[in-house]
């Protein structure tokens, strides 16, 4: 009777270590990977924190479906694909807006109530959660889109600005806020600066203004942003021509 305890007990025993080694492992995010969608800048850098409102992206591995699933650019859900996104802070939860899941990368909208502050990020994925992800949002930490990181709904974002001294110009980008930002072409202060939401995509803002008069000229002049509290954005080249040319 002992000894047919026992077996019973060692074939348990076995079948626990058995579906312990099928059991999937849980999703995993790359450390500092969790950037701004638009600028790509690292954590590390001032210019790198995420503000609620903006759009950011998710690396790592076993994070969703291993073929990609995009949600509604203006609506994007809370859960797709048996995917979330939850930032937690004490007992205030809230949980991101999901534009694409996929095994080795999420892009996701961050909600404007998101707390601000330190908080830590969860992926989820079939029921099974990623170890928590510390991030620190701001109020505002713009990022302009570029050719390469511009959403494929905005082609408009995708192609490199032009214009002359005093012509008026457009930019896209991301975690604007509600604060006000300063803009600089070629170190020159641009006039009339004014942000708006785009309908087309969550997250994504018109950043429209007036070229500098003493704009330099050039193929590959920066503009760049800069919160009131001193966060840069990234830089992103205007070509800037005399009038008529």
């Amino acid at each position: 009777m002992m000894r047919r305890f026992r077996n019973m007990l060692a074939g348990v025993a076995s079948l626990m270590v058995l579906t312990g080694a099928d059991m999937p492992a849980p999703p995993a995010i790359a450390p500092g990977g969790v950037v701004n969608a638009a600028s790509r800048l690292p954590a590390s850098l001032r210019g790198g924190a995420l503000a609620p409102g903006a759009r950011f992206t998710i690396p790592g591995v076993r994070l969703g479906p291993d073929i990609g699933v995009r949600g509604s650019e203006s609506a994007p859900p809370v859960k797709l694909a048996d995917v979330a996104v939850r930032m937690a802070q004490g007992n205030r939860v809230v949980d991101a807006g999901l534009l694409l899941v996929s095994a080795t990368r999420i892009d996701a909208w961050m909600p404007v109530g998101a707390p601000e502050g330190d908080v830590q990020l969860t992926v989820t994925y079939q029921g099974r959660a990623s170890e928590p992800y510390d991030l620190t949002l701001v109020g505002a930490s713009v990022g302009f889109f570029s050719s390469e990181t511009a959403p494929e709904a905005l082609p408009a974002a995708k192609r490199k600005p032009e214009a002359a001294p005093g012509d008026t110009v457009t930019l896209w980008g991301t975690g604007w806020g509600e604060t006000g930002l300063d803009l600089f072409v070629g170190g020159k202060p641009a006039e009339e600066v004014r942000a708006t939401g785009a309908a087309c995509c969550k997250g994504v803002e018109q950043i429209v203004f007036r070229m500098p008069a003493d704009a330099p000229l050039g193929c590959f002049v920066p503009a760049q942003a800069r919160t009131r509290d001193g966060r840069p954005s990234n830089v992103i080249p205007i070509a800037v021509h005399a009038p008529g040319q």
